[in-house]
């Protein structure tokens, strides 16, 4: 099975895992809307080939963290479209999700893939549960506060975002070191620690703007505008 279909396959199984009998019909296609059809998948797709050079040892496992990261990543991209943040028409070559089902449902859509992620990482690890109180915590970090996404997504909530500083709020979730470890004990092998700086995966943007020169940046430049151009 080639990789893409493995990460398709593996996204519409945790969707249907979390059952839709019940579920209010217009969250579980908001929820759907968010996910598919995705983008280059670059996250699951890095998960997974750090999974392989450890001789993926689980595959369900790996599939589960695979899906988390996306998940948490498509949660984000939802949340950051809001009108109270990017307010972004478009996402992926469609309306964006509040603009497709309202603001509401689109703040419900990114709390429910939030939990979703979390519900696919427990679920995948059932066969191996001594790895996931490891494989949560560091998926957890790189998800909340103070390093994780929200408080990337907290950053742009100021009115002016100190280059240096914003890249140290993010640097928990950009040490693949630590995700790769909790998967696998072997996994340090796999992985370079040279490179102190590894590039976020969840904002690219806030390792390249050194490269440019820039020692700050305006929250309303980054998310949206800067990805546009990556």
């Amino acid at each position: 099975m080639d990789v893409t279909t493995r990460i398709e396959r593996a996204l519409e199984q945790a969707l249907d895992s979390g059952g839709q009998a019940g579920c209010p019909p217009g969250l579980a296609r908001a929820v759907h809307y968010a996910v598919f059809p995705g983008g280059a998948r670059v996250r699951p797709r890095l998960c997974l080939a750090v999974a392989a050079a450890c001789g993926d040892p689980d595959p369900a496992l790996s599939d589960a963290a695979a899906v988390a990261i996306e998940l948490l990543h498509c949660a984000s991209l939802v949340h950051d479209d809001l009108p109270c943040f990017d307010d972004a028409p478009m996402r992926r070559g469609k309306p964006s999700v509040h603009s497709a089902f309202g603001e509401r449902l689109a703040v419900l859509t990114g709390d429910a893939l939030i939990v979703h992620a979390f519900e696919a990482l427990a679920r995948g690890g059932l066969r191996r549960p001594e790895r996931l109180p490891a494989l949560i915590a560091t998926v957890a970090a790189a998800t909340g506060m103070p390093t994780g996404i929200v408080a990337g997504q907290a950053w742009e909530c100021e009115t002016h975002v100190d280059l240096a500083d914003y890249q140290r709020a993010a640097s928990e979730h950009r040490q693949p070191r630590r995700f790769a470890r909790s998967c696998n004990p072997q996994a340090d092998n796999a992985v370079s620690q040279r490179d102190p700086e590894p590039c976020s995966l969840f904002q690219p943007e806030q390792s390249l703007a050194p490269l440019s020169g820039a020692t700050s940046i305006s929250p309303y430049l980054q998310g949206r505008d800067l990805n546009e151009h990556l």
